[in-house]
């Protein structure tokens, strides 16, 4: 597969933005959710502005 669905992009855009400290820590659920939404959001409404706009490595699928 060359493309990922939006479900896939949605959970890399979670994961690559969630902090998670050495000790298992989560520090940054609420932004992690947030920018997720915020492409959700997009996916479904394309006049829709993402603010800051998506950066390469929270739009990376591993």
């Amino acid at each position: 597969m060359q493309f990922g669905s939006a479900l896939e992009q949605t959970f890399a855009i979670f994961i690559n933005v969630l902090d998670v400290q050495p000790d298992g820590e989560v520090t940054n659920t609420g932004d992690a959710m947030h920018r997720a939404a915020q492409y959700v959001r997009r996916y479904c409404d394309p006049t829709y502005v993402v603010e800051p706009p998506f950066e390469a490595w929270e739009m990376e699928l591993a």
